[in-house]
């Protein structure tokens, strides 16, 4: 019994040592060296700061102008999330309350799209964007960003609207409920928990993409924070604590998201992990 014990804190506590380690470490690490100056980093990568240094912090809001990177990735994540769930959630409700022919397959197909890398879609959809003229602009990339999120975004809230009951959606119809009705006044009060997951799980990787960023958005004034930040170690000669504090601030909007709602992430994941 006592082995039997000893066996389960272990496979406790390794998984969670192991991502304090490649979690929480990599944080603390670029916290404490975005006090530093470029000399004193060299001297001591893995030291405490002598002193606390604001200035990596001021150049990134006056020489980098980061609030103006901050406010372009705001504007590409909660646009692409908008448009995401507003085609995302009637489909997911079609999916699992309505009946009609072909339903199964083109559901299969929907899932299907889940498995296609990103990277194969590069080209050609860089192709038809420079056709269409949208390069440099913020409609190429919300675009990209809420199209290719659709596929997840369906399968979750599928999964959800399927724990509603039937009755209370017949029973809305009795009382001269329409479609929409029905779906803005039963199914999403009662799916919140899978919305704020496909919430939480697209806007984190709308502000953390990188490749299509850089790709459709050229120009140095329409960069999101995170294609800002990844020039920063070119522009500023290996000044890594300025890097540093790049990477920091842009961690930090994802991370209060999810501490913010990690409850309703958690219960989200079960209710699509059961259905």
């Amino acid at each position: 019994m006592e082995t039997k014990r000893k066996l389960v804190r272990i496979a406790i506590l390794v998984p969670l040592v192991l991502a304090a380690v490649s979690t929480l470490y990599p944080l603390l690490f670029m916290f404490q060296n975005s006090f530093k100056g470029k000399f004193e980093y060299y001297a001591a990568p893995f030291a405490l700061p002598k002193s606390l240094r604001f200035e990596n912090y001021r150049l990134l809001l006056n020489q980098f102008n980061a609030m103006r990177f901050f406010a372009n990735s705001m504007i590409v994540s909660l646009s692409s999330l908008f448009i995401a769930l507003a085609l995302s959630i009637p489909s997911g409700f079609v999916f699992a309350k309505l009946r009609f022919r072909g339903k199964r397959a083109i559901y299969i197909a929907v899932l299907a799209l889940m498995m296609v890398p990103g990277q194969v879609m590069i080209v050609p959809t860089y192709v038809m964007y420079s056709k269409l003229g949208l390069m440099n602009s913020f409609y190429s990339v919300i675009l990209a960003y809420a199209v290719g999120s659709i596929p997840f975004s369906v399968y979750m809230l599928t999964s959800g609207f399927k724990g509603i009951p039937n009755e209370l959606i017949e029973a809305g119809k009795i009382d001269g409920a329409s479609f929409m009705k029905s779906l803005v006044s039963i199914a999403v009060p009662l799916t919140k928990a899978a919305i704020v997951t496909v919430v939480i799980f697209n806007f984190i990787g709308y502000w953390n993409e990188l490749i299509v960023a850089m790709l459709y958005l050229q120009r140095d004034d329409m960069k999101t924070l995170t294609a800002a930040v990844a020039t920063i170690l070119r522009q500023r000669n290996s000044d890594y604590p300025f890097f540093y504090t790049g990477l920091l601030i842009n961690c930090l909007p994802p991370i209060v998201l999810y501490l913010v709602f990690q409850k309703e992430i958690a219960s989200g994941i079960t209710v699509g992990a059961i259905k």
